[in-house]
């Protein structure tokens, strides 16, 4: 009798692909308070994901490790940027002000 085939998890790779998307929503161009409502649950996202990565093989806990700390640096660069840029923190203030209306 052949043992039962291994469940696969793709929390790996989907950390993988969410910490860069939370590092190109960054850099992206486009008004900040539609990019930061994408970027904060992607690069939360890749960092649960990739903690929770298993040891089960070498590349799917590389992908796990790479996509979590692309999301903490994501989550991290977005921190700097509110708290040394004026400009930023008043456009946020207007992003949420807007979405109370």
């Amino acid at each position: 009798m052949a043992p039962p085939p291994a469940r696969r998890d793709a929390s790996e790779p989907w950390s993988l692909v969410l910490g860069i998307a939370g590092l190109v929503l960054f850099v992206f161009p486009a008004g900040f308070g539609l990019v930061f409502i994408f970027n904060l649950p992607a690069s939360i996202a890749a960092w649960v994901l990739g903690a929770r990565a298993r040891p089960r093989t070498t590349p799917g806990l590389v992908l796990g490790i790479v996509g979590a700390v692309l999301g903490v640096l994501a989550l991290v660069a977005w921190g700097v940027a509110i708290a040394l840029s004026e400009e930023l923190r008043d456009e946020l203030r207007r992003a949420v002000d807007e979405g109370r209306e």
